[in-house]
């Protein structure tokens, strides 16, 4: 019993409290960008950091605001869906669309409290490096 809970706990722990950060969605467009939400535990504003990744063929990272004060986001309540006609992949939280990324336009779209959008030189950074919580085993299928 005690074993059980202490498992338990452990397994809560690392999904909760995860300070290198849990990719909650991951998708790669036609044209082979990687897009990645990801969710981090502990910051000094709120409990969780929400945010936007992705990662262009050449290997240049960019990045989006999603929120620094969010609420713990389960995985399974995170979908994708890929629009090649509009060229967007649209992330659903909570079965509602979330965000968009416009591969077209190259452009990131928060839905959330009004519209934040991030493109060109804003979305992308050739000094990004890497982050802590990628690795070459989260690589979307082609």
């Amino acid at each position: 019993m005690i074993g059980g809970l202490a498992l338990l706990a452990l397994l809560v722990g690392r999904t909760c409290f995860n300070t290198q950060g849990r990719v909650l969605v991951k998708a790669r467009t036609p044209n082979g960008v990687e897009v990645y939400v990801v969710q981090r535990f502990g910051n000094d504003e709120g409990p969780y950091s929400t945010s936007f990744h992705c990662r262009r063929p050449d290997g240049v990272w960019g990045w989006g605001y999603i929120d620094h004060e969010d609420g713990f986001w389960p995985a399974s309540g995170s979908t994708f869906q890929i629009d090649t006609n509009r060229q967007q992949v649209i992330v659903d939280r909570a079965g509602k669309p979330f965000l968009l990324y416009d591969w077209g336009r190259d452009e990131f779209v928060l839905h959330r409290f009004g519209m934040r959008t991030n493109t060109g030189s804003d979305l992308w950074d050739p000094t990004r490096t890497t982050p802590a919580w990628w690795s070459p085993d989260l690589l979307p299928a082609k």
